[in-house]
């Protein structure tokens, strides 16, 4: 499922009420100052992925309420992807591990 709320307080209480749901939910943000690799990301389990917008990428309130901050490995002059193609690759990962490709 696709969420979209408005406002940091009503995030707040939507993470806080799926966490309360599923205890094992993690939540993943992406970020080019990201500290783990996406492929070393377990996402197997139930997962929140955030995703920022191309010119700021995700504020810094978000990131603090994520557990992990991945970021993907980029080679040549490129420092990052468009929102849709990077979107794109994480989903990948996800149903890779997930066994789902």
């Amino acid at each position: 499922p696709l969420a979209r709320l408005s406002g940091n307080e009503a995030l707040a209480r939507w993470f806080a009420n799926c966490r309360a749901q599923v205890p094992t939910l993690q939540i993943i943000g992406t970020s080019a100052q990201g500290e783990l690799p996406l492929i070393a990301c377990d996402f197997t389990g139930p997962t929140i992925l955030c995703m920022g917008n191309e010119t700021r990428g995700l504020s810094s309130w978000l990131k603090e309420q994520c557990d992990a901050l991945a970021y993907m490995h980029m080679q040549g002059v490129a420092s990052s992807l468009n929102l849709a193609c990077a979107t794109t690759a994480v989903l990948f990962e996800i149903g890779r591990q997930r066994g789902k490709v």
